[in-house]
């Protein structure tokens, strides 16, 4: 029997090395985060943000640009 990871935001068969293969055939590249996570530093970079169509968030930092930005309540 397999173990299953019931822990909040694990997605089973998440693989980083996997992610830049799916998002380069993707039709649409969607980042969804709050802004508080734009001041903080990731242990991986997945891809840039030319990658990316379209970011949501609840906030957008000063002098961001390059992505089309939904803000969300």
């Amino acid at each position: 029997m397999q173990h299953r990871d019931h822990r909040p935001g694990h997605c089973p068969g998440y693989r980083a090395g996997r992610l830049p293969v799916i998002i380069s055939v993707a039709r649409r590249t969607i980042v969804v985060g709050d802004a508080r996570k734009f001041a903080l530093n990731a242990p991986t970079r997945v891809c840039g943000w030319d990658a990316a169509d379209l970011l949501v968030t609840d906030g957008v930092p000063a002098g961001f640009t390059g992505v089309g930005v939904q803000l969300a309540p």
